[in-house]
């Protein structure tokens, strides 16, 4: 009986030293191409930030997926990064995510731990002592958040005083002193336009901490795990070289994206292979969504 061997790699893949190298490689192979469906029409610049059409919009799951390209993500996240950067986010600062799957979570992840800061992700459904215990113990300054975690903010502001900066993915309420995502945003993409090349031009050592995991703590409290781009990269290339994943794939991203695996396989992949990633609005959406984004992977 014969036996097939296999040659390793199967795939052939492009090497990429950190995550910076990748969004600038993708960019130029993929610039034109959609890297986002999505079914925010802010974030698909169809509706201004702060217009009064923005400040009465609504959920609407029958809203069609709209397309972002990968040259306007990197865009977008030079953007933020720059934006970040002249509010005093520095080398120094640890900056979690508390929100649901969207447009402004993958911005912000890339542009921050591209050279900018250390990145937390935390799960969306940790309740207020948990959130304290983690912004605590991660020493985090900045914190991104979503309007349907803002009840939990609220809660503990008073318990996290190392955080001096908070900023909502949606537009504040009249009278609300939170930073806007979008305003930082537009900020920094006003100073690229001025010829601003700092936060590009930030060094990135690839081995050093740019990312802090917490497990789930399923058995005990939740452990923190430091990862760097190498560590990333690595798993990028390596699974790239087993899986034939190409920019003809459409993933549908379900798995909340703190988790690692999808942070790494339904996230950074796809955006590393040209594919482009429709976001799930939910279980209960899941076959209208998948018959509308026809997705190769899941």
């Amino acid at each position: 009986m014969s036996k097939t061997i296999y040659k390793y790699p199967l795939v052939d893949v492009r090497e990429i030293t950190d995550l910076r190298d990748m969004l600038r490689q993708s960019e130029k192979l993929y610039a034109d191409k959609t890297a986002y469906w999505t079914k925010d029409p802010i974030a698909a610049r169809e509706i201004a930030p702060g217009s009064r059409e923005a400040m009465e919009l609504k959920i609407d799951h029958k809203r069609p997926y709209l397309p972002i390209t990968y040259q306007q993500f990197a865009d977008d996240v030079r953007a933020l990064g720059t934006g970040l950067m002249k509010l005093g986010v520095n080398e120094k600062s640890r900056v979690a995510i508390y929100a649901e799957t969207r447009y402004e979570w993958y911005v912000t992840y890339l542009a921050v731990v591209n050279g900018l800061a250390v990145v937390v992700p935390l799960d969306k459904e940790q309740p207020a002592n948990e959130v304290v215990n983690l912004v605590t113990s991660s020493e985090t300054d900045i914190l991104l958040f979503s309007k349907s975690n803002k009840e939990v903010v609220d809660s503990v502001r008073d318990r996290i005083p190392g955080v001096r900066h908070y900023i909502g993915f949606d537009l504040p309420r009249e009278g609300e002193t939170d930073l806007y995502f979008w305003d930082i945003l537009q900020e920094g993409a006003k100073a690229l336009e001025e010829g601003d090349t700092a936060y590009e031009d930030l060094p990135l050592d690839p081995e050093a901490m740019q990312i802090l995991l917490f497990t789930s703590g399923t058995t005990s409290n939740p452990k923190a795990v430091m990862l760097s781009h190498k560590n990333i990269c690595k798993n990028l290339m390596g699974m790239c070289s087993m899986v034939n994943i190409d920019e003809n794939d459409t993933f549908l991203s379900v798995l909340p994206l703190h988790h690692t695996y999808e942070c790494t396989c339904g996230y950074l992949c796809p955006l590393y292979r040209g594919c482009s990633v429709a976001v799930c609005e939910g279980l209960r959406y899941i076959v209208p969504n998948m018959q509308e984004a026809k997705p190769t992977i899941v």
